[in-house]
């Protein structure tokens, strides 16, 4: 019975430590592609916005789609 109990500890630690890892580079994966994804919005939305805005400013009719439109 020892050796049992020693292996089903070992095995649980393993696991343990797998699922710590697995854990962390999920959380690393899903944070450099919501970075990615961040920046890829903002490269699509700042330079329509700034026409929007320059168009609103000189009271110009804007007729453009958001690029989430396109």
């Amino acid at each position: 019975m020892l050796l049992r109990e020693k292996l089903e500890r070992v095995r649980a630690e393993r696991r343990r430590l797998y699922e710590k890892r697995f854990a962390e580079g999920f959380a690393a994966g899903f944070a450099e592609s919501y970075a990615e994804g961040v920046v890829e919005v903002r490269r699509l939305w700042v330079p329509w916005y700034e026409r929007f805005k320059a168009a609103e400013e000189r009271g110009e009719p804007f007729n453009e789609p958001p690029p989430h439109k396109r």
